[in-house]
């Protein structure tokens, strides 16, 4: 779904790309999968808001 998401009709966007790294970048180093799952969240929003 990260790839081809449904939402924009199969056409990855930076945004999305770039929480998917902020997820597992976190996760990796804090170990913690809430963290993980926080720190994507708003690196997507953040990227969403960011980026336009």
């Amino acid at each position: 779904m990260l790839a081809w998401p449904a939402a924009t009709d199969g056409v990855t966007d930076a945004p999305r790309l770039l929480a998917a790294l902020a997820t597992v970048l976190t996760g990796w180093r804090s170990k913690s999968l809430l963290f993980a799952i926080l720190a994507g969240l708003g690196a997507f929003y953040g990227a969403t808001w960011a980026l336009g």
